[in-house]
C-alpha cells in the first residue's frame, strides 16, 4: 500500500487531551479506566511455554575415520560424441507454431511447414 504524499507511518505527535462535556462524564470515564485496570490485574497471565528439552551431545562416535577410496589421478575417460547414422540427411529445423521445432529432411516437408500444413 502506498503512502499519501506528506503522510508517514510514524506518529510523532502526542495524543490529544480528552475533553469532557461535564464533570459527571469525566468521573464516569475515570471510573471506567480504573475498572479496566483492575480487570487486567485480576486476569490470570498466559501459561508459560514448557521448557524445551536440550539435546544430549555426550555420545561420541567410536569408529575411526575411514578415508574414501583413491582411484588414482582423478580423471575419467572422455565420452564418445554422438553421430547421426540414418539414411536421410537433416536439412534444418523448421518452426510450425510458437515453440514447435520440426526436423526438415526434404524440400517437400519444408514447403508444407511454410504453408502451416502437417503432412
Amino acid at each position: 500500500m502506498a503512502l499519501v504524499k506528506g503522510l508517514s507511518t510514524i506518529n510523532t505527535r502526542s495524543p490529544k487531551k480528552l475533553k469532557f462535556k461535564s464533570a459527571q462524564e469525566k468521573r464516569e470515564y475515570e471510573s471506567y479506566m480504573a475498572w479496566k485496570d483492575d480487570l487486567k490485574k485480576s486476569l490470570k497471565p498466559a501459561p508459560a511455554k514448557p521448557a524445551r528439552l536440550k539435546a544430549d551431545y555426550s555420545h561420541v562416535r567410536e569408529t575411526a575415520y575411514i578415508p574414501s577410496l583413491d582411484t588414482g589421478d582423478g580423471q575419467t575417460a572422455k565420452k564418445e560424441s554422438r553421430k547421426y547414422e540414418g539414411e536421410r540427411q537433416l536439412l534444418g529445423i523448421g518452426q510450425m507454431h510458437k515453440s514447435n521445432a520440426i526436423p526438415i529432411f526434404d524440400e517437400d516437408s519444408a514447403r508444407e511447414i511454410a504453408r502451416m500444413r502437417r503432412g
